[in-house]
């Protein structure tokens, strides 16, 4: 906190306290969440010095601020400002370092490459496959499981381990994996949706007993589905658990466990509905695993997404279906508004810095005029009137150009201009799409539109 401090007063515009938040003070951060796990309130108090910081130049964490912009505009990339999201950031460093995890033994690979290996095997306990050492990442870490030994785990994996599995599967597995990688998924814990009831319940809400914790394998060697005598059978060979019991005709039969039926029904859903949804790629080749994406041309592994990838990955700003600031009856859609906002941007590095943040500020109705304290009229009643005494309502039309003290000023400039045929009104500085000129004006329109 001492860094806002030191360099609050070293940038005057939204621009400028961003390029020193980004390339100073979070910079400091970054070196200590790479190796540390930090709890969610302390991020929290980050996030919220930080917009206090770009937004309304406060250096003091105990000062008030109330933003005058939605926070989806506030955080998005693209339409909006571009805010550093602190969570989003910090997501991608322990993705990046579980792509490190998944790469294959080589002569490059991080010496604890092993180690962690091992304690994620230690941590599945009877869930652990050596053919699949990374089922891990279709679980949560849930720490009230009893299937899970999240104490076998360090502390920093277990952070990457939450982080990843807090991130949708949509977006994890961007492509749909083929019928043989499903049919080799785990299925106890999973987080896929494929294998969950209508409840999102997987097959561990319904396996509550020992016994049926150690059940394995339950396709049959020809990929044929069991019948429920023949499941099981094949769930009590090899199960140290299994438990027989004496038949009236004194044969040794097996005991029966509760939830057996439940389980099977489940799982039997499951079969089929996979069945059905993957059947076009049923011939396709078994990946190590379901985390695939198209990067160039090319489908590629989770631990050879590139670094862009990741970052969009990571990404979980708020984003509400909320109406943009500068959205029109011209600009309805997103694609209107991509053009329209970077239009904006290029017209705002012409300009000086002080009156482009003022500009942006207007654009994004951003400005505090006296309008918004209409919460203050039940002590101030003049709380919402013009500052420069006309006794109007000071919104940012009025305070910029419909008051008698500064209407003139609009006046003076609008004789000069109209030579090229622009008409310099309000209409036209808030709104680019309204700029145009005459027959004079058309070789210097570039020209004249920045000035």
């Amino acid at each position: 906190m001492e860094c806002f401090r030191h360099w609050g007063c070293r940038a005057r515009t939204l621009q400028g306290r961003k390029l020193l938040a980004n390339t100073i003070m979070l910079s400091l951060l970054w070196h200590v969440t790479a190796i540390l796990p930090i709890p969610e309130p302390t991020v929290q108090g980050w996030q919220s010095m930080l917009n206090k910081f770009i937004l309304g130049r406060k250096s003091d964490p105990r000062a008030k601020y109330s933003p005058l912009l939605h926070r989806t505009w506030q955080f998005d990339r693209v339409l909006g400002l571009g805010l550093p999201h602190v969570s989003s950031k910090i997501r991608a460093q322990p993705l990046q370092r579980l792509q490190h995890l998944m790469e294959g033994p080589s002569t490059t690979s991080p010496p604890w490459q092993p180690l962690v290996q091992r304690q994620f095997s230690r941590t599945l306990g009877k869930l652990y496959r050596d053919t699949h050492p990374f089922d891990f990442l279709l679980y949560y870490p849930n720490t009230s499981s009893k299937w899970l030994c999240l104490w076998e785990l360090h502390p920093l994996w277990c952070d990457i381990w939450a982080q990843w599995a807090a991130i949708p599967m949509e977006k994890r597995m961007p492509i749909v994996p083929n019928l043989s990688t499903v049919m080799t998924m785990p299925v106890w814990l999973t987080q896929y949706d494929a294998m969950r009831n209508h409840n999102k319940h997987c097959a561990a809400n319904l396996a509550k007993m020992p016994p049926i914790r150690r059940w394995r394998h339950f396709v049959n060697i020809n990929r044929s589905w069991p019948r429920h005598s023949e499941f099981i059978s094949a769930m009590f060979n090899g199960n140290p658990f299994a438990r027989v019991k004496l038949s009236a005709t004194d044969t040794i039969r097996p005991a029966e466990i509760p939830c057996t039926s439940s389980v099977y029904l489940h799982l039997t859903r499951t079969y089929n509905a996979v069945r059905q949804s993957h059947h076009n790629n049923a011939n396709a080749d078994i990946l190590p695993h379901p985390f695939i994406a198209m990067v160039k041309d090319n489908v590629q592994p989770f631990q050879r997404w590139p670094r862009r990838l990741i970052i969009d990955l990571a990404y979980h700003a708020p984003s509400l279906k909320v109406q943009h600031p500068m959205a029109s009856t011209q600009r309805s859609t997103d694609a209107d508004l991509k053009r329209y906002v970077r239009l904006v941007r290029r017209t705002c590095r012409q300009s000086p810095s002080l009156q482009a943040d003022v500009w942006l500020r207007l654009l994004y109705n951003m400005l505090p005029v006296n309008s918004r304290f209409y919460y203050l009229q039940v002590s101030q009643p003049t709380a919402v009137c013009c500052a420069y005494g006309c006794g109007a309502v000071e919104t940012q039309l009025h305070v910029f150009h419909q008051c008698c003290h500064v209407h003139h000023v609009w006046q003076f400039h609008a004789c000069a201009w109209q030579y090229y045929g622009v008409s310099f009104d309000w209409s036209t500085i808030s709104d680019l799409d309204n700029f145009g000129v005459n027959h004079r004006g058309v070789e210097l329109k570039s020209a004249i539109f920045l000035v």
